[in-house]
């Protein structure tokens, strides 16, 4: 199994992804995130020539809008939290401490989680308490930790 984002927001128990819609319409939820990637209130605007999505013509399709015959303005109030670069860093974190992508192994899954999580956490970056160079270092440790193992992992047995 290879660690998605929705396993990441699943680990990370966050909220769901949340659309509201105020205006007659359809929305695909799915091809919506995937069109606009980020937190927004979204206003369709209909036109004698189409359809308009901040001054710029735009394909509602292209966003999962299937709009009621005579709607003119649809909003979506859309809020997502996007783990996609928490990922891709623990990911690259891994290549570059010389472990292997594995496509079905348990443990790198779990130091994948882990880490992006450890870096979603600290989007500061930064370690509380008495003694910071202590948490720095714990975490250090706990990286550190897989990373000796996975460095000589084989893929799991199906």
């Amino acid at each position: 199994m290879a660690v998605t984002a929705n396993d990441l927001k699943e680990y990370l128990r966050l909220p769901p992804d949340n659309l509201t819609v105020e205006g007659e319409a359809t929305v695909d939820r799915a091809a919506f995130f995937a069109a606009v990637k980020k937190s927004g209130l979204y206003i369709f605007l209909k036109n004698d020539d189409g359809w308009l999505l901040n001054g710029a013509s735009v394909v509602l399709s292209e966003y999962g809008i299937v709009p009621d015959e005579g709607v003119e303005e649809i909003s979506v109030d859309c809020v997502m939290e996007s783990v996609d670069k928490y990922l891709a860093a623990a990911k690259s974190k891994a290549i570059s401490a010389g472990v292997p992508v594995f496509e079905n192994n348990a443990q790198y899954d779990l130091f994948i989680m882990a880490l992006a999580a450890m870096y979603y956490e600290n989007r500061a970056m930064a370690f509380e308490g008495q003694r910071p160079d202590y948490s720095e270092q714990a975490a250090k440790n706990i990286i550190n930790s897989f990373v000796n193992e996975l460095r000589y992992a084989k893929e799991d047995e199906s």
